[in-house]
């Protein structure tokens, strides 16, 4: 009983630990904080119109790019998680998932480590360290389900349907790219960890138990790319770098130490911290299956660099087939998973305090790192009309939009200089956004737009050309705007929603009598 009591004494301090991301931001701004990069730039504004479909809208599609997005193209559409945004608010729906995407992680980590160590503090603290940097959470429930179906293929003697039914529930609401690109890493992992795997029947059927939910759930993405439609990834091409660039991004990225002065900074510094000192005590200690592990590490990351080399990219560059649309650098999305059970290992064996005290700091950093910089430029910088762009209200800015919204009701409008995806948010039809699968017709047609823009900046004008997920306005000077507003007007822009004063014959001022920095223009 003693022991019992003990091991949920831990779990409630592990969980408290992991809620300061929730509860910290409520206290300080009285709004959630979290990192906007592909979250609240795309994937949760998705999430926001799948919970119109699933209420009934089905037209609610429509608000995207034009209407060129059709409703197959959506990812998560079959995902049952994907549910939370039909009847709760897309906020609420989006931290509630979080939460359990959390836990699950946790509880899934936990149960895997406690049939090989009986230090249930090591056990919660790297369950801990799993839950929080196996992220983000629309990237779905796949890898946060890892540590269960080692648990299963490697520990647990009879499947009962139980078991089963947890896997299949799961499988449903995986990502498709995500999760497959990462299952011949965890097969390894698997080896790595017991190589006297000899139930091979039992773990085929446990596979099949995930892989196949997780295609039906996503047979909608896969149907969709053999539609007759030729969608903008055929355009897809990758940039070889050259050995010394490659060999400064092996390292880089082995050791998560940020390149730039910008969110990427404070998002990897939970890794920064954690991962040097892990590896270094890896190599002095020598215990087998760390090192084992280690190495599997170091392969993954040469993989990677080995996708921007001049000998993957011309075959990738040159391959018209499907297989040239896949990101393939989702394989990185199996990294917390095998730097959990490095961790774990490694404490296992050692229980090295200066281990526990870094891991716990990793911990802690993870909470707290999408707070700093609003706590800082609201309470040390105190900058004025600051916008916390770290959060739902100070991201969509509801209230101008909302403005916005009676005015255009329901014609279309272009963003310059403000994310598009806002306009979506709020219920705007536009004609731009940040998308991974549209019509590549729909790609040149938006390119005569701001062509111009284009070729005063090369790097923009590789990015939209080669890749093109952003089909944004970009502009490179706000003095000397050269969008062609007319031939926005032409494709379907009624509105201009603006950052900057525009002074151009075709725009007529309609407000500017908003909270933020908002000029309303129409296309005259």
């Amino acid at each position: 009983m003693i022991k019992k009591f003990n091991s949920y004494k831990l779990h409630i301090l592990f969980i408290s630990l992991l809620s300061l991301n929730y509860f910290l931001p409520l206290l300080i701004f009285g709004k959630v904080t979290l990192f906007y990069h592909d979250a609240l730039e795309c994937e949760i504004v998705y999430n926001h119109v799948l919970g119109k479909i699933f209420s009934g809208n089905l037209d609610g599609v429509k608000l995207f790019l034009n209407g060129e997005i059709k409703i197959e193209y959506l990812r998560r559409l079959f995902q049952p998680f994907a549910l939370f945004y039909g009847f709760l608010n897309t906020e609420l729906a989006y931290w509630l998932t979080d939460i359990i995407l959390k836990l699950t992680s946790y509880f899934s980590f936990y149960l895997f480590t406690k049939k090989t160590n009986s230090s249930k503090f090591v056990n919660c603290l790297s369950a801990g360290l799993f839950a929080s940097i196996n992220l983000p959470t629309h990237l779905g429930f796949g890898i946060a389900i890892f540590p269960y179906l080692a648990y299963l293929c490697l520990f647990k003697d009879k499947i009962k349907i139980k078991n089963y039914l947890i896997v299949i529930f799961f499988g449903f609401n995986s990502d498709l790219v995500n999760t497959i690109f990462a299952l011949p890493f965890f097969f390894l992992a698997l080896l790595i960890l017991n190589k006297n795997i000899l139930e091979i029947k039992k773990i085929l059927f446990i596979m099949l138990a995930f892989i196949f939910p997780i295609l039906l759930s996503n047979s909608n993405l896969i149907l969709s790319t053999f539609s007759e439609v030729t969608f903008h990834r055929s355009e897809f091409q990758k940039i070889h770098f050259g050995f010394y660039e490659n060999l400064l991004m092996y390292f880089t990225g082995l050791f998560r130490i940020p390149t730039e002065y910008n969110w990427t900074l404070l998002a990897q510094l939970p890794l920064t911290i954690l991962l040097m000192p892990t590896f270094i005590l890896c190599i002095i200690k020598r215990e087998v299956q760390s090192l084992r592990i280690f190495l599997l590490i170091l392969f993954v990351e040469l993989i990677r660099v080995f996708l921007n080399t001049g000998l993957f990219t011309r075959f990738y560059n040159n391959y018209e087939g499907l297989f040239a649309q896949f990101t393939y650098n989702y394989i990185a999305v199996i990294l917390p998973f095998l730097y959990a059970i490095l961790v774990f290992i490694l404490l296992k064996k050692t229980s090295n305090k200066i281990l526990i005290f870094i891991v716990f700091l990793s911990v802690i950093v993870c909470q707290l790192n999408s707070s700093v910089v609003p706590f800082a430029k609201k309470n040390i910088l105190k900058e004025q009309d600051y916008r916390n762009i770290y959060t739902f209200d100070g991201y969509y800015l509801y209230s101008d939009f909302k403005k916005i919204k009676e005015i255009v009701k329901n014609q279309r409008v272009l963003s310059v200089g403000y994310d598009p995806m806002i306009a979506v948010m709020n219920n705007i039809y536009t004609i731009d956004g940040y998308h991974n699968l549209y019509p590549l017709d729909y790609k040149i047609k938006f390119r005569d737009i701001i062509s111009k823009e284009l070729e005063k900046n090369l790097f923009l004008k590789n990015y939209y050309d080669t890749w093109g997920h952003r089909v944004y306005a970009f502009l490179n000077d706000p003095e000397d705007i050269e969008i062609n507003f007319a031939k926005a007007n032409k494709i379907g822009a009624n509105y201009i929603i603006s950052k900057y004063k525009i002074n151009k014959a075709e725009l007529n001022l309609i407000d500017k009598n908003f909270e933020s920095t908002i000029y309303l223009y129409k296309i005259e």
